[in-house]
């Protein structure tokens, strides 16, 4: 039985009182709070595609009117197992959302990749001279990430470090990853642990900036971003042991 006593819902617009009432009838309640650019669409793919998960509900979907026309549709059944995902970062409300959640959520469920290379996807993909490239919520993020995993059960999938691992290696982590929620790993995982496919793209954008993270070219990447890089820094304390215990070396954490 899922702690609802407890549960505080801050005003605002993310969590509404007709997805509340749905997710007391769920079966199961897998929560997926991300940091930006840390493999997320990889994780919500790999749920979309399991015939026993009924439904991976976004941020966007969390608002009364999108959650009322998914009901009349009877696409969100009682009993269903349901991916509730966010992301999260610099913002104090949705956090203390987030660590409500978790009171209510059966399984909690976050991907990670090296945090330097999660800032510069995010660059990459927002790029453009009428946007804020401010990139520091992501290590922001990370750091709400590490105090979080010390307190909960959390599953963690390193997205990258395992694009160099064996295909075999790949399954048994997403064999874990399912045991873990309590599901029947399918046949499709053999194949998305042979192929570990890419879901979220940068499209037509310069990607060159990902040159500073593969030629470890760090006077390039202070260059282009030199908040986020001496935040980054200041927070290797935190930051190292963490992606260490998680199977991190050196010379993937050259930045520290």
């Amino acid at each position: 039985m899922r702690n609802y006593r407890n549960f505080q819902r801050p005003q605002g617009t993310w969590f509404c009182d007709e997805l509340e009432s749905f997710l007391i009838k769920t079966k199961s309640i897998i929560f997926m709070p991300t940091v930006q650019s840390s493999g997320t669409w990889f994780i919500l793919e790999l749920f979309k595609a399991h015939d026993q998960i009924d439904w991976v509900i976004p941020e966007d979907y969390w608002h009364a009117p999108i959650i009322k026309e998914l009901n009349v549709k009877r696409l969100l059944k009682d009993n269903s197992v349901v991916v509730l995902h966010t992301h999260f970062g610099l913002d104090v409300g949705k956090n203390i959302l987030i660590e409500n959640i978790f009171e209510i959520s059966d399984h909690i469920v976050m991907p990670i990749r090296n945090p330097l290379r999660s800032i510069l996807t995010a660059y990459i993909r927002d790029h453009s001279p009428n946007k804020d490239l401010d990139k520091e919520h992501i290590i922001h993020g990370y750091i709400k990430l590490v105090e979080w995993v010390k307190k909960l059960n959390v599953f963690i999938i390193p997205i990258d470090l395992y694009s160099k691992k064996s295909k075999l290696e790949r399954y048994f982590l997403l064999r874990d990853l399912f045991d873990f929620i309590q599901i029947p790993y399918e046949k499709y995982m053999k194949e998305w642990a042979n192929n570990w496919p890419v879901h979220n793209t940068v499209g037509k954008k310069d990607e060159s900036i990902k040159l500073y993270f593969d030629t470890k070219n760090i006077e390039g990447i202070k260059e282009i971003m030199p908040k986020e890089y001496d935040l980054l820094i200041s927070s290797v304390p935190i930051l190292k042991p963490f992606f260490e215990s998680q199977g991190y070396n050196e010379e993937d954490l050259f930045w520290c």
